[in-house]
């Protein structure tokens, strides 16, 4: 396959309780692999990210209005966010693959496995 990585849409949830300590370590590490098409979701305070990035990728994130409390309501409040944010732009990409900010991700490795699959099965 000829898969990109400006065809798969990179969505990391993060949350008010651990974006101060687990999200600077992602922006500054494999966030650099695709900067163009990975969105953080939050439902703290955008701003705390901002010195981890440069202001041209600011518009990627993104703060929820879900509670900080963790539930399984909350949860799902957090992720209806992420997928309502990648179907105002499915049309752009061909994979949609969602990380908690407690991952790391090899994203090279990850195309390569991607690869192996149509987006359309």
């Amino acid at each position: 396959s000829d898969l990109l990585i400006n065809d798969v849409f990179l969505v990391i949830r993060t949350s008010r309780t651990t974006q101060h300590s687990r999200m600077p370590s992602i922006l500054q590490t494999w966030f650099h692999f695709s900067p163009n098409t990975t969105h953080v979701i939050t439902n703290g305070e955008l701003a705390d990210l901002y010195p981890f990035i440069s202001s041209d990728f600011y518009p990627h994130l993104h703060q929820t209005h879900c509670k900080p409390k963790y539930s399984v309501a909350n949860l799902c409040c957090q992720t209806a966010a992420e997928f309502h944010l990648y179907y105002q732009q499915q049309y752009k990409y061909q994979w949609l693959c969602r990380f908690d900010d407690d991952q790391y991700v090899n994203v090279p490795r990850l195309i390569e496995y991607l690869r192996q699959f149509s987006a359309d099965n």
